[in-house]
C-alpha cells in the first residue's frame, strides 16, 4: 500500500502497530510509536498500544499511556475531528478503568466525556453511569470522602431529573435510592421506589415494553433488585434466631422472588446477572432449610453459571485474588 500511496505511510504504520499489539510485540509497536515523533498520528498508535496492554492485564502500562494522552490537554480540543477523537478515548477509558476496580478513574473519565458536550441522549446516559459509578465508590469509601461522592452523585441525579421524565429520570430514581441506603435511612429507599416515584417507575416499564425497547435499560430493573437486596438483608441478622427463623424465611421467599424477575424479565440489565447468582445463592438456602421452592431457574441456570464465572475474571483483574477465588468456587 505504501509503495502505491506513499501519502499513506503514517495510516499504515497505525496498521502495522495494530498489527504486533494483537501479536502482543508491544516493544516493536512502541518503536513504530518514537518514530512518528510529533506525527498527530502517533496518538492514535498510543491509544492501541495502550488498549492492547490493557487487553494482555498489563493495566498500569495503559493508564500511563492514556494519563499521558489527557495531559497534553487543559480542556477539550475545539478542532471537530480531534474532538471525536479526545471523547472516544475518554470514553474507552472510563470504561476500562470501571473493567479494572477504579472507579474514581472511570468517574473522571465520564467527566471528560461530558466535558465534550455530547448529545443530549448521549449525555444523560452518561450522567446515569457516572451517578452510578459514584455511588458506588462511596460504598467502598469511608470519612469525608464518602459524603462527598454521595452529595456529587445526588447532584448529578438531580440534574438528570431537570431534564425531563424519560428512562434516564427512571434511572436517576434507583441511584437516590441506593445513596439513601448507603447513608442508612432504609426505610426512604424503599419508599422512593414504593411509593414516591412508584407510578413513574412503572410507566417508564410499560412504554418500553409497549415500544419494543430493550428491557435491560428499564429502570424497574435497578428497583426490583435493590428491593431483594434490602429483603435479604433484612433477613440474615435473624436468619439463626430460631425464634425469628420463619420471618428470615419469608424475607428470603420475597428477595428471591425479585431477583429472580429481575433475572429473567431484565437479564441484559447491569443488574440481571448478580440477580441470578442472588436467586441461585437464596433458593440453596431455603432448600438448605427444607423448604420447597417451586422456582426453577432451568436453562437460566447456566446463563447464571457463566455470570458468576465473569464476575471472578473481573476480580481477578482487579488483583482481588481472595474474592476471584471465592467467586470461582462459588461457581
Amino acid at each position: 500500500v505504501v509503495r502505491t500511496n506513499p501519502d499513506q505511510a503514517g495510516r499504515a504504520k497505525l496498521v502495522k502497530a495494530e498489527g504486533l499489539i494483537a501479536g502482543r510485540k508491544f516493544a516493536d509497536a512502541e518503536a513504530i510509536v518514537r518514530e512518528l515523533g510529533n506525527d498527530p498520528k502517533a496518538d492514535a498508535v498510543k491509544l492501541a498500544l495502550a488498549n492492547g496492554y490493557y487487553r494482555f492485564n498489563e493495566v498500569d502500562k495503559a493508564r500511563q499511556l492514556y494519563n499521558e494522552f489527557f495531559a497534553k490537554f487543559q480542556q477539550p480540543p475545539a478542532d471537530a475531528d480531534l474532538l471525536k477523537f479526545y471523547r472516544d478515548a475518554a470514553w474507552t477509558y472510563g470504561q476500562m478503568l470501571k473493567n479494572a476496580g477504579d472507579l474514581k478513574g472511570a468517574a473522571d473519565g465520564l467527566a471528560k466525556v461530558l466535558a465534550t458536550n455530547p448529545e443530549k441522549d448521549i449525555a444523560r446516559t452518561i450522567m446515569a453511569e457516572r451517578a452510578q459509578l459514584l455511588v458506588d465508590l462511596a460504598s467502598r469509601t469511608q470519612g469525608p470522602d464518602r459524603d462527598k461522592y454521595l452529595n456529587e452523585a445526588t447532584k448529578v441525579a438531580k440534574d438528570i431529573q431537570w431534564g425531563g421524565v424519560d428512562l434516564w429520570f427512571g434511572q436517576s430514581i434507583i441511584t437516590l435510592a441506593n445513596i439513601e441506603l448507603l447513608r442508612g435511612d432504609r426505610e426512604k429507599a424503599k419508599k422512593l421506589i414504593n411509593k414516591d416515584f412508584a407510578d413513574i417507575l412503572k410507566e417508564i416499564d410499560k412504554q418500553m415494553k409497549e415500544h419494543g425497547g430493550s428491557m435491560g435499560q428499564s429502570p424497574m430493573a435497578g428497583a426490583r433488585f435493590l428491593l431483594g437486596d434490602m429483603y435479604q438483608k433484612d433477613a440474615e441478622p435473624i436468619l439463626n434466631d430460631q425464634a425469628r427463623r420463619q420471618e428470615a424465611i419469608d424475607l428470603l421467599a420475597k428477595a428471591l422472588g425479585e431477583f429472580y424477575n429481575v433475572f429473567v424479565q431484565y437479564g441484559e440489565s447491569d443488574w440481571g446477572p448478580e440477580a441470578g447468582v442472588r436467586a441461585n445463592t437464596i433458593k440453596s438456602q431455603l432448600e438448605a432449610f427444607g423448604k420447597v421452592v417451586k422456582i426453577d431457574l432451568g436453562d437460566q441456570a447456566d446463563k447464571a453459571a457463566a455470570t458468576q464465572f465473569r464476575l471472578a475474571d473481573n476480580l481477578y483483574r482487579q488483583k482481588q485474588y481472595g474474592d476471584a477465588a471465592r467467586e470461582y468456587l462459588k461457581a
